[in-house]
């Protein structure tokens, strides 16, 4: 598969994710992701606040940060640059839960942890090539 191609993923799944680096880079996010025919890519908000790891939940400025982090993660893989892999597209995420860290958390880590994420949702069910539907698994 060229770097060009674009591909979705192959059926629904769900399937949660974490991201640990040192200094502000903690994430862990649960998502599902389904083929979404022609419909680019979606990303549906569906938790209601984001925990900490350290008990109680996030406050709302920070929360919202993680999940635009999220949400950008997510349509940049629509068009990633060369060392990263095929143009996912035509996908609906939904986020169904999120955990931070008051310090080590960050838009950046929440973005790491979307590309990781949506690597790994097409590698569990594998890649549909948007142009060809009928060609089967990419694999």
């Amino acid at each position: 598969m060229s770097q060009g191609e674009a591909v979705t993923v192959a059926s629904a799944v769900t399937h949660g994710q974490r991201h640990y680096r040192l200094l502000q880079a903690f994430a862990e996010v649960e998502a599902t992701v389904e083929p979404n025919p022609g419909g680019g890519i979606e990303v549906i908000f569906e938790l209601h606040n984001v925990v900490s790891r350290r008990g109680g939940v996030c406050d709302a400025e920070s929360a919202r940060s993680y999940c635009e982090g999220f949400e950008a993660g997510v349509r940049g893989q629509e068009y990633p640059g060369r060392d990263y892999g095929p143009r996912v597209t035509d996908v609906r995420v939904t986020l169904l839960s999120a955990t931070a860290d008051e310090v080590d958390s960050s838009y950046v880590a929440f973005k790491s942890v979307a590309v990781e994420w949506l690597a790994a949702a097409v590698r569990l069910v594998g890649a549909v090539d948007v142009a060809h539907p009928g060609q089967g698994d990419l694999g």
